[in-house]
């Protein structure tokens, strides 16, 4: 919230995969959701509520707005937290954040966008040097630090898992859902490492709209 905005500024993550569970998640807090996408569009947007000003954003700029102070509050996966909070010089436990749960119809809790960071390589066989590419490169440093010590990371954006078959790079590092697209792409897991999930950045939600929702 700044003087000429008194509204918290929320960031919420716009990609196909986390949109609907950003959603649903805002409309269990008691958010009014009637105006809100049903889907990815390509610029980023604003929707202006009585209770928040909200940004729909890629996930990655959600977590790096909120780490430069210019969101209150955001809605992203923890992959991306993790990456800027590394970015920052800091650790996800440094940072303001709660996991986010959907209720179900039976007021169990699930989370959404349920993701797992992996290490794979053509073969699924690796170096203990191998030249890895990575599109949260000091994520990769930071998982790869124990188990391939001499591994060199490069900083890559898009699509990571062609990488290894044009850059000359042994493996990717990177997030994968079914792990499709991954075995479409001739590539093998090397290693699994933590899940990555939907996370709520800063105040706590009820805390920050208050009574005005």
């Amino acid at each position: 919230m700044s003087e000429s905005s008194p509204k918290p500024e929320v960031g919420l993550a716009k990609n196909d995969e986390m949109l609907p569970g950003v959603t649903r998640y805002l409309e269990q807090l008691g958010v009014n959701t009637g105006d809100f996408p049903e889907e990815e569009r390509g610029r980023s947007y604003t929707v202006d509520r009585p209770e928040a000003r909200y940004s729909f954003l890629n996930a990655s700029d959600v977590a790096g707005c909120y780490m430069d102070g210019i969101l209150d509050a955001g809605m992203t996966g923890s992959d991306w937290a993790f990456e800027w909070a590394l970015r920052k010089g800091k650790t996800l436990q440094d940072v303001k954040w709660m996991p986010a749960y959907i209720l179900d119809g039976e007021g169990g809790k699930e989370s959404f966008g349920d993701v797992r960071r992996v290490l794979a390589s053509p073969d699924g066989n690796l170096s203990q040097e191998p030249y890895v590419a990575a599109e949260k490169p000091d994520s990769a440093r930071f998982f790869l630090e124990d188990s391939y010590p001499g591994s060199d990371v490069k900083a890559i954006n898009g699509s990571s898992e062609v990488f290894p078959k044009y850059d000359g790079v042994d493996a990717y590092f990177g997030i994968v859902e079914s792990g499709n697209t991954m075995k479409q792409n001739g590539m093998e897991p090397v290693e699994h490492y933590e899940k990555s999930t939907g996370v709520w950045l800063g105040q706590n939600p009820w805390d920050l709209f208050g009574t005005n929702l």
